[in-house]
Order: C-alpha cells, then structure tokens, then sequence
C-alpha cells in the first residue's frame, strides 16, 4: 500500500531504493511530479540503468503521455535490448499513440519479446492490436488465437485459428502455425482439457 511504502522510506531516507519505491509509490497515489523528481535524481546519479527509465516510461503512461514516454523505453531497451518485459513495454507505448507508423516498429520489438517468453498473453494482445493498425487481418486473427490458446480457452483459439488459416498463405509458417493450434485445441477439447469458451 502507498501509505506503507511512504511511512517505510520517508522523504529523510535518500538511498537510491528509497528514492525508487517513493517514484513507484507517488506514481500510484497519483502525485506524478513528485513521482518524476524521485526517478529524474536517479536517472542523473545511474543514467546507464534501463530500470530507472523503464519507471520514468512507466510514469508517463499512467499521465496518458505514451509519445513522452517512448524514448524512456526506447532507452531501457538500448541498454537491455533482450529484456522481453521492456520491449513490450515500449511496444505498449507505442501502439498507445495510435500512430500507424509506429505499429511496425511495435511489432518489431513484441516479436523480439516474444522470442524470450511467446507465453505471455498481454504480448499476443498487443501483437494482433499491432497487427490491426498494420491491416493484417489474418495475423491480428492468428496472434488472437495465440492469447487465447496461452490464456487457456482452446474453444476461442480454435475460432481465430481457423478464420487465421483460411487467409494465410497455405504451407507458410504463419498458416502451419494456425494449423497446429488447431490441432491442439482440437484434440485438448476432444479430451475435455478445454476452458470453457
């Protein structure tokens, strides 16, 4: 709770961990100028350190100010370019600015997070989101069909895997792909392993 984490790391404590959970605490309570002060001294004290501006990104979001925070998590990425969180979070961020001519570079970096972890729902998401403002329907259908196939519900990921395969180019990968999830989905509902859809 922001009045715990406040009453822990008083204003008098000035260690970089203090000074860290009062930027997370005052971005939630929300007081974002004070929240940007704690994350900016720290920026100033470590600026190779892509947490910190992964927190100043973060902070920005939650201003509705994606465009602003774009470069924070461009940043964090440059340093840790094989972080798969901060690529989707500067993913996020740029898809937020419904900016079409971010959507490939969106794309680029959740593929990219998607190569270290392609379990993760909120990546599949934002990938058909991606997909959508880049008029790919068939895509946008197949990586729906991966949310709902990593999100548990086969009878859903059966549904967009099949509208996906019946436009992908047949034999491509994206269209075994599709294939294969419903294969799966097919055998998991056959054997009553499904989530109801």
């Amino acid at each position: 709770p922001v009045k715990d984490a406040l009453k822990r790391f008083p204003v008098s404590d000035t260690s970089a961990p203090a000074r860290y959970a009062r930027a997370m605490a005052y971005m939630r309570q929300p007081d974002f100028k004070k929240a940007l002060a704690e994350i900016d001294s720290l920026i100033a004290e470590e600026p190779n350190n892509p947490y910190f501006y992964e927190v100043r990104g973060q902070i920005y979001m939650s201003m509705a100010k994606p465009g602003q925070a774009i470069p924070d998590y461009q940043k964090s990425v440059s340093l840790r370019p094989r972080a798969p969180q901060l690529r989707l979070a500067l993913a996020t961020s740029q898809l937020a600015t419904e900016d079409p001519a971010l959507a490939a570079p969106a794309l680029a970096n959740l593929k990219a997070a998607s190569l270290v972890e392609n379990d993760d729902v909120f990546t599949w998401y934002e990938t058909a989101q991606a997909y959508s403002m880049l008029n790919n329907e068939p895509m946008a259908n197949l990586a729906t069909a991966e949310l709902w196939y990593n999100a548990g519900d086969c009878k859903k990921a059966l549904v967009f895997a099949t509208r996906a395969r019946g436009k992908l180019p047949q034999g491509s990968a994206d269209w075994q792909q599709a294939n294969d999830i419903l294969g799966a989905t097919t055998a998991q509902i056959k054997d009553h392993e499904c989530a109801p859809g």
